[in-house]
């Protein structure tokens, strides 16, 4: 082991970085939650558009559970500790940033909004890639590669994890994607020395532009082709009572888009009802389901002097709310029963929270207005 760390420092360091943030998020009396570690730093659209950049980077060292490290690190220690041998610490430490971000990219463009990938997975098939690489410029051919025991390894490691992906609904194999072109990538442009004999670190410095140029495009491109960015960015702005802005980013989405996420109705709803404009607000407000938009439904309402149609409406709301409430305590009553207190507290927090609005809901159907300004906390569980 200590040779191994001697003179393979960066794949050292990559394993006990994966290892030391599993191990913080897992263990009991380290004052951290894994759930925490997940909800600030895993990575997705609708966090990474509201400004937090830093998920690009932090997501990569978190993993689901015990398995899923495992798995990774398996992959990473002989295939990191033999490329860093052939490229280098830097090359080494260059193939799994460039990767990882390569795998954030891909997830970024076709993950839901608000779904959150974590793990390294990306990065680790960026190793995998910029070692095939390596390997594909040395002269061996396909039939070559498989002839050897760790190429057909690595051939059938890559297979199945990228089956995986195909059918199992909580891989990422777009990460996985990602990150395996990126390394592929990497090592042509910056790891594979040419006859020009240009600097290692030249060809990195061009590989890390052109994947920042893919994001910053992908950054451009999402206001005009994606309907979620256009609601996350609307809910922000309303948040801050920039309700104008909320306008502008919803209503030629949704006068553009006929099958735009009824979210975005909704919320264009609350942006006219909180500009004075309730007959507008009505028409949007339509859900039978939904408890926010019924509860805006009921202001609306009220407000246009149709009271009977009001209390109606807030009734539906809290009825919604306060089901969504017992059903939190039960989860927090099954977390607890089995040992998990963590969670309990968690799923009891979320219950006295919908419960409290639940009965402002109730308490507005008696047509009795609570103290206070009306506010969006609501507005995040729409997404």
């Amino acid at each position: 082991m200590i040779p191994f760390l001697l003179h393979r420092p960066a794949t050292a360091l990559l394993l006990a970085a994966n290892l030391a943030v599993f191990a913080l998020g897992a263990f009991p009396g380290t004052g951290v939650r894994a759930e925490a570690w997940i909800d600030e730093g895993g990575l997705s659209a609708q966090a990474f558009w509201l400004g937090e950049w830093h998920r690009l980077a932090t997501n990569l060292f978190l993993h689901a559970n015990l398995l899923h490290l495992a798995m990774n690190l398996m992959i990473l220690a002989p295939l990191g500790a033999d490329l860093e041998a052939r490229a280098g610490t830097f090359g080494m430490l260059l193939a799994y940033a460039l990767s990882g971000l390569g795998g954030d990219v891909a997830s970024l463009l076709f993950l839901p909004a608000n779904v959150p990938t974590i793990g390294a997975s990306g990065a680790v098939f960026g190793v995998a890639g910029a070692h095939l690489a390596l390997e594909t410029d040395r002269g061996r051919t396909p039939t070559s590669f498989l002839q050897l025991a760790w190429g057909r390894s690595l051939v059938f490691l890559l297979v199945v994890n990228f089956a995986l992906g195909a059918f199992m609904p909580m891989v990422n194999a777009w990460a996985h994607a990602g990150g395996f072109v990126a390394g592929f990538a990497v090592a042509r442009l910056a790891l594979i020395r040419r006859a020009r004999a240009v600097p290692a670190r030249v060809w990195g410095m061009r590989a890390g532009l052109a994947i920042l140029a893919l994001e910053i495009c992908h950054y451009a491109w999402a206001p005009v082709a994606r309907a979620d960015y256009r609601i996350v960015r609307a809910w922000k702005a309303a948040a801050d009572a920039r309700l104008a802005d909320a306008e502008s980013w919803l209503s030629p989405l949704l006068e553009s888009n006929p099958d735009a996420p009824p979210q975005a109705s909704y919320l264009l709803g609350y942006v006219w009802l909180s500009s004075g404009r309730p007959a507008e607000a009505l028409a949007r407000l339509s859900s039978d389901d939904d408890p926010f938009p019924l509860f805006w439904r009921g202001q609306a309402l009220r407000l246009l002097g149709r009271e009977g149609e009001a209390r109606d409406a807030f009734t539906r709301a809290g009825g919604a709310l306060q089901a969504h409430a017992d059903m939190l305590g039960a989860m927090a009553e099954v977390a607890r029963a089995g040992g998990d207190l963590d969670q309990a507290v968690r799923f009891g927090t979320l219950r006295k929270r919908v419960a409290a609005q639940a009965a402002r809901a109730f308490e507005r159907a008696g047509g009795v207005a609570p103290a206070g300004k009306e506010s969006l906390s609501a507005g995040p569980s729409l997404f």
